[in-house]
């Protein structure tokens, strides 16, 4: 199992645990744990970009179904993704070294949407360009035909044209309505500004995870109440009280989408409830779950089948392929 000890190690000696990035510079030390991948800003060769280590064979999978598909897109919103296989070195407990593959996402010249909001609360005039801004971001993303599935002031940058650029596209789906609910999120906050003349008091709190939780290795972000949390034990969801509502026990976990998520233990990858009950039992390579559809793409290693909301199988192994 591949680790955040892992990125740290190789991120402290580049040349030594990359093969093509031995020139690799991090801006920041902080790694961030996403529900998928564990990422670090970093550059090499004057390049900018996101370094993405998957913490699950479910999120390589999420990438290499949106890297072809999004060569057919027709704007610049959507970032460069490069797969690099067996690119960064690891070394488990006893000397045994593998290589795992790393994800390139590149950036822009940009800021964080978040800093933007913050102005805007107190600047009429700029939070009303904002306002045009995500409505140009709403109209490309429909002219792509895609939608982002995860946009939110931190996952969203800004230049200086004001022009918005999502980052982390691996929750996209071949879909045009998916972020109306995100971005009209968003414009309820810049209206209260411009009707309400509330300024410098817009809700960017809205947008983090509770900050009373502690004791914990890896805290993740808040998805229907419930906040993924890493122990020494592995994976677990308490509430915002800190209280434990399904024990730490998984080697991951995603965040929950319409009340299921993926996890995965030594045996498997499975789907589960708000409860812990298992959906579809943890024994397969990928579990992925569409709240759009509600239903997963499940492979056993050698091939897909489609399992419905309540986990019941409708078709054999091998006769669907997964679609973004």
């Amino acid at each position: 199992m591949i680790t955040i000890s892992d990125l740290r190690r190789a991120l402290l000696a580049p040349d030594k645990y990359f093969k093509s990035l031995k020139g690799l510079k991090v801006k920041s030390d902080d790694i961030r744990r996403s529900t998928l991948f564990a990422e670090v800003e970093a550059e090499c060769d004057e390049n900018r970009f996101l370094l993405l280590m998957p913490l699950s064979p479910l999120a390589l999978h999420r990438i290499e179904q949106f890297t072809p598909h999004k060569y057919h897109l027709r704007h610049s919103i959507v970032p460069q993704i490069t797969i690099l296989r067996e690119e960064m070195l690891t070394i488990d407990s006893l000397g045994r070294e593998r290589y795992c593959d790393i994800v390139l996402e590149m950036l822009p010249v940009a800021l964080p949407f978040a800093d933007a909001l913050a102005t805007a609360a107190c600047d009429e005039q700029y939070a009303s360009a904002l306002l045009g801004s995500l409505s140009a971001l709403q109209t490309a993303l429909c002219e792509s035909n895609i939608s982002h599935n995860n946009l939110r002031a931190d996952n969203i940058l800004i230049d200086n044209h004001d022009r918005l650029y999502p980052i982390r596209w691996y929750y996209a789906t071949s879909t045009n309505d998916g972020d109306s609910a995100a971005l009209q999120a968003i414009r309820d906050e810049l209206n209260k500004i411009l009707t309400n003349n509330l300024l410098c008091d817009i809700d960017t709190a809205s947008y983090d995870t509770p900050t009373s939780l502690a004791g914990h290795l890896s805290i993740g972000e808040m998805s229907e109440g419930l906040i993924a949390v890493e122990d020494n034990e592995g994976w677990g969801f308490v509430d915002s009280q800190n209280r434990y509502i399904i024990p730490p026990q998984y080697l991951w976990v995603n965040d929950f989408r319409e009340g299921r998520t993926e996890v995965e233990t030594a045996e498997g990858m499975g789907l589960i409830d708000k409860q812990g009950n298992y959906i579809i039992p943890p024994l397969y390579k990928i579990v992925d779950y569409n709240p759009h559809k509600g239903e997963s793409m499940v492979f056993d290693g050698n091939g897909w089948s489609v399992f419905d909301y309540s986990g019941k199988q409708l078709c054999p192994f091998g006769e669907v392929e997964p679609v973004l």
